[in-house]
């Protein structure tokens, strides 16, 4: 029996696999219909109501905290940095590192290739992709603040010439919600923005409280990605996914699983382990852009796959590619929101 399960999975699945990432080279959620209680819904305001009131007190104390520059900070890469003053002409190396200075009311002044969030950025200097900044260029722009991403720019050869150009250089990260909310305090700090920082993440601590009590106690569920030579990846713990559906309660089933294959933070899954595992929802990332087929809509043709419970509930959701892949960081409400409304789903 498993061997012609495997035999139709690689007859079917290989092909829809191969459109995907096909296409690729040539370049909705439901609704919860459940009503909750009056007992539930007094719990939620409350939760809200507190959560506002801390958000405030915090955001109080920590608006009169102004840096006093020159200032020594330690970013996320453990290195001890020095801000002479406060910074006016900053450029940014990721999605990431552009969306933390853009939240907090600093401008961008250079940023990635890649970089197309939030609107007031994408007229900023482009000064080259992620992975190879352009050092010319970023020279030009005479920059007092470099912000790096501490995930893309730590190996030594984005790292060493950045560190040689003589601008101080922040990295940031987000692996995690904590390291959200440490990277939002150096970035207050670094900006003078303390205040706004604090705003920020009481506003994501209050959006995890929200989501982690709207998703039913004991959900399972997975989060995969698909490679061009048809295998398919889970998002473990160490991913910014695996991270987000611990946030919000949910059981990874793949969270224990050790990285294996070209990207950190997810696991090669073989077909029979997605059978064993049998989670409740399968959440899809495509790297493909439309008109690529999504890959919700391939796994679902998989014939193998039809008995899994997910299938059979219609839990196969496609999740947004930026929130969930390729921009972890301040946009991490959006990503609790989507989270909580398709897990909950009935």
């Amino acid at each position: 029996m498993r061997d012609s399960r495997m035999m139709r999975f690689a007859l079917v699945g290989t092909a829809g696999l191969a459109l995907l990432f096909g296409a690729a080279c040539s370049d909705d959620e439901p609704e919860a219909t459940s009503t909750p209680t009056a007992t539930e819904a007094a719990a939620t305001a409350t939760t809200e109501a507190t959560a506002t009131a801390e958000a405030t007190e915090t955001a109080t104390e920590a608006a009169a905290e102004e840096t006093v520059y020159p200032v020594e900070v330690t970013d996320m890469l453990g290195r001890t940095v020095t801000i002479e003053a406060e910074p006016t002409t900053i450029v940014t190396l990721s999605p990431t590192a552009a969306e933390f200075v853009a939240i907090l009311g600093a401008e961008v002044a250079g940023r990635s290739s890649s970089t197309d969030f939030p609107p007031e950025v994408v007229d900023a200097t482009d000064v080259g992709s992620a992975y190879q900044p352009n050092q010319e260029v970023i020279a030009q722009l005479n920059p007092d603040l470099i912000v790096a991403d501490a995930t893309i720019h730590a190996a030594p050869q984005l790292r060493e010439p950045l560190e040689a150009s003589g601008i101080p250089v922040i990295f940031v990260t987000a692996a995690n919600i904590g390291d959200m909310t440490t990277t939002y305090e150096l970035m207050g700090t670094v900006l003078n923005k303390s205040g706004e920082a604090a705003e920020q993440i009481a506003a994501v601590d209050a959006a995890a409280a929200e989501a982690s009590s709207s998703v039913p106690e004991g959900v399972s569920a997975i989060l995969l990605i698909a490679d061009r030579d048809n295998t398919l990846y889970a998002a473990n713990a160490g991913s910014w996914a695996g991270a987000l559906l611990d946030e919000v309660g949910a059981e990874n089933v793949a969270g224990g699983e050790a990285d294996s294959g070209p990207y950190p933070g997810f696991s090669s899954v073989a077909p029979e382990v997605l059978l064993q595992w049998d989670p409740d929802y399968i959440l899809a990332v495509t790297p493909a852009p439309e008109p690529a087929p999504r890959l919700s809509d391939i796994l679902k043709q998989i014939p193998p796959f039809a008995g899994l419970s997910a299938m059979q509930n219609d839990h196969v959701v496609e999740m947004d590619l930026q929130l969930f892949l390729q921009s972890p960081g301040p946009r991490v409400i959006e990503a609790l929101g989507a989270l909580s409304e398709t897990l909950s789903a009935e």
